[in-house]
């Protein structure tokens, strides 16, 4: 070494890292939607985790003009399937200098090792990231019917932070204050923030001069298991070639009332733009898509559906497609 230089070790950027759960179609993607929109010029990276194997959130959230989005598909982060990719996923954005990650994860999180995924990316990273929490979205409409069949709502919220309640707007003024009751008992003290119909601010979210909730046990016994339903199944159906639109409305519907969620990307007949699909529970919603810079992969095109419990098989599935679309499907 040359007299008089020194070596100098590289340096980082320290990243904020914020995680988003709650239930399937509780409202995840709009509230990150929101949240991207306002810090988009910010170094920001995000980490979209899927259930199933298509993923259609990160075509939604890339058009806020936010271009660190990564997907984990096939599973949750919070399970030994995913957690190394998780790992390693937020390893990649430090490297790009972000200086702030946000998860969402998939609606059916189990978040009760997250003390310990936490704990081994503040190990592995070595002061690069700091855990500013986990935020629960709750569903205003359904949250309190869901819960009693199913134990990860209740596992999310015991995990989690701070609250945004969506769909104040749609439900009413009683539900929201037995909501709100709910997660007081909970967790006392926590942030609440509801969403009725507009964009909520980033800055009223997270106030940093807040101190967290500590992070329960991991493996507490009250979470063990999916509840009476059982483990939700997941099939993914693409289509060989463009849809009717009726025969599309006449599958959803019929899938519907067996399925806490369908979400997916389809070209419809006769449409210029590719069709989002947006069904939760007894109401599906279709959209065109916008045109974008690049257009939509054929490997995103496709209808995911989480079912309420065992799936059917998935010939029972592409017999119902074929009946009503009259295409076939894979």
């Amino acid at each position: 070494m040359e007299k008089g230089r020194e070596k100098r070790e590289p340096t980082y950027t320290r990243a904020q890292l914020s995680v988003f759960t709650g239930f399937l179609g509780s409202g995840k993607t709009t509230v990150l939607h929101d949240l991207l929109c306002q810090i988009r010029h910010e170094r920001v990276g995000v980490i979209v985790n899927e259930w199933g194997d298509l993923s259609v959130d990160e075509a939604l959230l890339r058009n806020t003009g936010v271009e660190n989005i990564r997907e984990l598909l096939g599973g949750q982060i919070f399970c030994s399937c995913l957690s190394g990719s998780f790992l390693s996923t937020i390893g990649s954005l430090l490297d790009l200098n972000v200086t702030t990650i946000l998860v969402e994860t998939s609606g059916l999180a189990k978040p009760a090792t997250l003390r310990e995924l936490v704990g081994e990316a503040e190990k592995r990273f070595d002061g690069r990231i700091e855990y500013q929490g986990m935020v629960c979205v709750i569903d205003g409409e359904r949250f309190l019917k869901l819960r009693s069949v199913v134990k990860a709502l209740d596992e999310q919220v015991a995990y989690s932070d701070r609250f945004i309640i969506t769909k104040a707007d749609r439900g009413d003024p009683e539900t929201i204050q037995r909501i709100i009751q709910v997660l007081r008992k909970s967790k006392p003290g926590a942030e609440i923030v509801t969403r009725a119909g507009k964009p909520i601010q980033f800055h009223t979210l997270f106030k940093r001069e807040e101190a967290l909730h500590g992070i329960p046990d991991p493996y507490d016994p009250r979470w063990a298991g999916w509840g009476e339903g059982g483990r939700p199944g997941t099939i993914t159906i693409r289509s060989k070639d463009p849809v009717g639109r009726e025969g599309l409305n006449s599958f959803l519907n019929r899938m519907l009332s067996q399925t806490f969620r369908i979400k997916g990307i389809v070209l419809v007949q006769k449409e210029a733009n590719p069709i989002l699909i947006d069904g939760v529970e007894g109401t599906v919603q279709l959209f065109p898509l916008e045109a974008e810079k690049d257009p939509i992969r054929p490997e995103r095109m496709g209808i995911t559906l989480i079912w309420k419990g065992p799936a059917p098989s998935r010939e029972q599935v592409l017999q119902a497609w074929r009946e009503c679309t009259g295409t076939e499907g894979v």
